[in-house]
């Protein structure tokens, strides 16, 4: 229903009401003091659960103003004052060599009435300005927890005043090897002066990102693909310098604009934090980037199976040295009975019985220093 027909609705309520209480006191003239009476409190009642129940709501004659957001009242097509609602904030009323006029500044919050519950004026000669706004930022609950979200031209009657989040995208911004890449982006921004965030240019947040774009791009060109995937936190910090006007060590490069500053000044709007979220090639290129890195995967995967066998056949080799000397060592401490020991236990551990005869006659011989029959 639009603002001028709940206008009209209310009006006839409230009429409706007066009349019923005139023509219940005509007609029973001994009511007449309970009708007043009924009149008197529930006139302004039925008034103040219009106002906030369906007048506030759609913006009529008066308005909710939400913690930490502001609303612009307009009159006709033009800028009127700014309604704010944030604990130990205020709108500064002029301009000082620090603030501007409008700044969000640190001082006594306004009252609240009924949950900022606000009289903005006259409706129609005053209003609440709408715009439309489009922006993405992150789910914060359900299966896309985390995930950009876009808000495309959605209809707001407030500015948000509190520091919030907000993607955006960089398309085509070439590496050292002119290889096209996709850069996520994550910018942390707070509102500081509404009037010149909604007027002062066209759509704030487009603006920024816009301008930010080309820093990004100038950035990504220094280096390749493979070094900045690694170097993600390092991206982050180096554009965020840039876009300060400085270089990477932190010093100002005059060759750099300081956009920062300039978003402050002109669009009201502070860039607090700047980070990359993602960065994505072409996807033939991310299809052969993972070839390459499952393929590297696999060789190292080989080489170190590979070194744990070498590993384990010297570690073999090696207790069956000792084993040998040890044996061996204990065998020569008997003499000739030694081998013959041996030749014994390896007869009984053996399934072939098989054993060459002539051999371990000469063995047992020399063991138990016998002669064969017939010998001298």
């Amino acid at each position: 229903m639009s603002r001028g027909w709940i206008l009209i609705w209310s009006l006839l309520l409230e009429a409706l009401l007066i009349t019923g209480g005139i023509a219940l006191a005509i007609f029973f003239p001994a009511t007449t003091l309970w009708v007043v009476v009924g009149l008197v409190i529930s006139l302004p009642t039925s008034l103040f659960l219009m106002i906030y129940f369906w007048w506030a709501p759609n913006n009529l004659f008066f308005t909710f103003v939400k913690e930490g957001t502001a609303k612009i009242v307009a009159r006709g097509d033009s800028f009127e004052k700014i309604l704010i609602q944030w604990m130990d904030y205020e709108v500064a009323k002029k301009a000082t060599p620090v603030v501007s006029k409008w700044d969000v500044i640190k001082g006594p919050s306004g009252k609240k009435f009924f949950g900022g519950l606000r009289f903005y004026g006259l409706w129609p000669l005053w209003d609440i300005f709408i715009y439309a706004f489009s922006w993405t930022n992150f789910a914060q609950s359900g299966d896309k927890a985390g995930q950009p979200v876009a808000h495309d031209k959605v209809l707001l009657d407030f500015v948000l005043l509190k520091t919030d989040v907000y993607w955006a995208r960089v398309e085509k911004a070439e590496d050292k090897n002119l290889l096209p890449l996709s850069v996520g982006i994550i910018l942390t921004i707070r509102i500081i002066n509404p009037h010149k965030a909604l007027f002062a240019v066209q759509n704030w947040l487009e603006t920024v990102i816009n301008r930010i774009q080309p820093a990004v791009r100038q950035i990504i060109t220094t280096k390749s693909f493979e070094k900045w995937i690694v170097e993600k936190a390092d991206l982050a910090r180096i554009i965020f310098l840039a876009l300060q006007g400085k270089d990477g060590n932190g010093n100002f490069d005059p060759t750099l604009t300081d956009l920062i500053s300039e978003f402050r000044s002109l669009y009201g709007v502070d860039i607090q934090a700047f980070a990359v979220q993602e960065i994505n090639p072409p996807e033939e290129q991310r299809q052969a980037t993972l070839k390459k890195y499952l393929a590297d995967q696999e060789a190292k995967g080989v080489v170190v199976s590979a070194r744990a066998e070498a590993k384990k056949i010297i570690h073999l080799a090696e207790a069956e040295r000792r084993r040998l000397e040890t044996v061996f060592g204990q065998i020569q401490k008997f003499g000739d009975l030694g081998p013959a020991l041996r030749a014994l236990e390896a007869m009984e551990r053996s399934q072939n019985w098989v054993v060459s005869a002539p051999e371990l006659a000469g063995i047992l011989r020399r063991a138990l220093g016998t002669r064969p029959s017939g010998s001298p």
